[in-house]
C-alpha cells in the first residue's frame, strides 16, 4: 500500500508540473495576448540597397548617430553571403539616409552591437560576428566615413553570441542565447524553454561566465547612469537586472516581467529601457521561415528601477514585422527588425516623447 502511495503522489507531482509549464509555456507565447495597433507618431520608412534585417541599433547619446546592424538573414539561411554592413544614420539631418561605414567582405555577419565613448574621446563600436560560421566580437574605432578595426575577440565561450554590452575599454558582456550547439539539442532547448543561456565577460581578452540561468538570453544593455546591467530573457518574457563588481561578477537586484517576448534593449536619452519585443513569439517562428507571414512588433519603454512597463508601439506586421529593437534619442524612435530590408523613423508623439536636454532618468 506504501509502494501504491508514493507511485500515485509521484505521479501527482508530475502532472502538476507539466500542468504549470503548459499554462506557464502559453503565457510567454502569448497565445491568448491580444494585439492592438498603437502608433507612436509620424513614421518614415528608410531603405537603402544593403540595409537588410537590422537587427539592432545604438545610439550615440551625445551626437544623435545612431549605427545600425545589417544582415541578409533569408539569403544567409538559404546558403548565400549576408552581406553584413554597419550603416550610420543622423538623426539630426532631416534629410540624412542610412549611409554604410563597414568595409568588410561579404562574409560579413553582424548581429548586436554596443557603443563606448573612450577616456580619449574616442567612440569605440563592438559588434557581434557570425561569419563563416565563426562567433566573435569586433572592436572598431569610429570615424565619420568608415570603421577603423581595432581588435578581434575570440573565445570557446563565445557559443551562441547574441548581443553585447561595452562597461570599460576592453572590457564588454556578452549574451548566450543557447547554450547547445548541436541538433537535436539545440531545438530541444527552444522547445523546452530552459533556462540554460549565459552571460559571459570579458576583460582585456580573457572570457569567463558569470551568469546563467536565462531562457534565452537575448539583449544586454549596460546603464552608464545607474551603473547596472540589464539582461532580457527572451523565452521567460523578464528583464534582469544586476549591480556589477569591480571584477564583472553580477549581483541581481531584480527581475522584471515584461509581459512579451523581449529582444534588444537600449538605453534612451531619458534614461529608460527601450525594448524591442515579440508580443506573438510564434508567429515570428513563422515569419522566419516565411516572409509573407507576418509577424506583430512591440516597443517597450520600463522603468529601470520599479520595472513598470508601458507600450509605446504596436503593430499588427503590416508596418514592420518582427521589430527586434527600438532605440530612442530625444524625440525620436528608430525600430528594426531581423528580417525587414529597411528601418522606421518615428518622430514621437508628445506623450511619448522627451524634451530635448532631459536629464537621464535615475529613479
Amino acid at each position: 500500500m506504501k509502494r501504491f502511495w508514493i507511485m500515485w503522489s509521484g505521479l501527482v507531482l508530475v502532472l502538476a508540473l507539466a500542468g504549470y509549464w503548459v499554462h506557464d509555456s502559453l503565457r510567454a507565447m502569448g497565445i491568448s495576448r491580444t494585439v492592438v495597433e498603437q502608433s507612436a507618431g509620424p513614421t518614415r520608412r528608410l531603405q537603402v540597397p544593403g540595409l537588410e534585417g537590422v537587427e539592432d541599433i545604438s545610439v550615440d547619446p551625445v551626437s544623435g548617430v545612431a549605427y545600425l546592424s545589417a544582415t541578409d538573414r533569408r539569403a544567409q539561411m538559404a546558403g548565400k553571403p549576408p552581406n553584413g554592413a554597419i550603416f550610420r544614420y543622423d538623426l539630426r539631418d532631416p534629410g540624412a539616409v542610412p549611409r554604410r561605414i563597414s568595409n568588410e567582405a561579404d562574409t560579413f555577419a553582424p548581429h548586436g552591437l554596443s557603443l563606448w565613448h573612450s577616456p580619449a574621446g574616442e567612440l569605440e563600436l563592438y559588434v557581434i560576428d557570425h561569419g563563416q560560421g565563426r562567433q566573435r566580437v569586433r572592436r572598431y574605432r569610429v570615424g565619420e566615413q568608415v570603421l577603423e578595426p581595432v581588435q578581434t575577440y575570440d573565445s570557446p565561450l563565445f557559443v551562441s553570441p547574441n548581443d553585447v554590452a561595452v562597461v570599460g575599454p576592453g572590457r564588454f558582456y556578452v549574451s548566450n542565447d543557447h547554450f547547445f550547439v548541436a541538433q537535436p539539442w539545440r531545438t530541444l532547448e527552444e522547445f523546452l524553454r530552459l533556462p540554460i543561456g549565459q552571460l559571459v565577460y570579458v576583460n582585456q581578452g580573457q572570457a569567463r561566465v558569470v551568469r546563467g540561468g536565462f531562457a534565452f538570453a537575448n539583449g544586454v544593455a549596460w546603464h552608464p547612469g545607474r551603473q547596472e546591467l540589464f539582461v532580457a530573457a527572451l523565452s521567460a518574457n523578464e528583464v534582469h537586472a544586476y549591480r556589477v563588481g569591480a571584477d564583472g561578477s553580477l549581483a541581481e537586484r531584480a527581475r522584471f516581467d515584461a509581459g512579451s517576448a523581449v529582444d534588444n534593449i537600449e538605453i534612451g536619452t531619458d534614461g529608460y529601457l527601450w525594448i524591442g519585443a515579440h508580443p506573438k513569439p510564434l508567429q515570428f517562428v513563422g515569419h522566419a521561415k516565411d516572409a509573407s507571414t507576418l509577424s506583430p512588433s512591440q516597443v517597450l519603454r520600463m522603468d529601470p528601477q520599479t520595472g513598470a512597463v508601458s507600450v509605446v508601439y504596436q503593430n499588427l506586421g503590416q508596418e514592420i514585422s518582427g521589430a527586434s529593437v527600438g532605440a530612442q534619442w530625444q524625440g525620436r524612435l528608430l525600430i528594426g527588425s531581423v528580417f525587414e530590408p529597411f528601418v522606421i523613423d518615428i518622430r514621437l508623439d508628445v506623450k511619448a516623447a522627451v524634451p530635448a536636454g532631459a536629464p537621464p532618468h535615475s529613479p
